[in-house]
């Protein structure tokens, strides 16, 4: 096995320990374990997300019914802020989700005091913080972050200004935009699942 390849699989593991590491901290940290040279000849988020998938599909065969399960509440607490033109984001929405991982979801209000009364409003106990994230222009913003539980799993909203819908922050690889689900998506991909089990049973 190259390199290259030991790394992806190496970072795949790492991520999928429930250490909480994303795909930038786990490719870090293998490179670390593997004595490699950050930049050298590393693994794209793509190559790890894609062995981090199939480490899921051979060692956890309920990973399928997570991912379902999450989905599900993550629609529901889409319908919840349809007001906030919510968008799935992160390793729920890529498929790389396991049940320690919180769903995200970018919402977008005039401002986030809108958000904050909606929660107390509908009486869902929320903790408050800040999510930073990196731009394609290499800028990091800071965001508010309201967090708050939903059956077993944490839901992490973070609010944006209703501009920043038409500006993504950076995804992985180089120049990529982050990926992001309107409801409509979620819906489409918790169909695709069902018709997949439907064909294999």
């Amino acid at each position: 096995m190259e390199l290259r390849e030991q790394w992806a699989e190496q970072a795949a593991r790492l991520m999928a320990d429930g250490q909480g590491l994303d795909c930038e901290a786990a490719k870090r940290k293998a490179a670390s374990d593997l004595g490699c040279t950050p930049g050298h000849d590393e693994p794209s988020c793509d190559e790890v997300e894609g062995r981090l998938r199939e480490y899921q599909r051979l060692f956890r065969p309920g990973q399928a019914d997570v991912l379902r399960l999450m989905r599900q509440e993550a629609a529901q607490a889409m319908r919840f802020l349809a007001d906030f033109e919510p968008r799935l984001v992160g390793s729920l929405l890529s498929g790389t989700a396991d049940q320690n991982s919180p769903i995200t979801l970018h919402l977008f209000a005039d401002a986030p005091e809108q958000v904050m009364l909606h929660l107390l409003n509908a009486d869902v106990p929320y903790r408050e913080g800040q999510r930073s994230l990196r731009y394609r222009d290499g800028s990091l913003r800071a965001y508010p972050l309201f967090s708050f539980m939903a059956g077993n799993h944490a839901v992490d909203l973070v609010v944006m200004p209703i501009k920043a819908m038409r500006e993504p922050p950076a995804g992985y690889g180089e120049g990529g935009a982050m990926e992001r689900a309107s409801l409509r998506k979620v819906e489409r991909l918790l169909a695709a699942s069902a018709a997949d089990e439907a064909g294999a049973s």
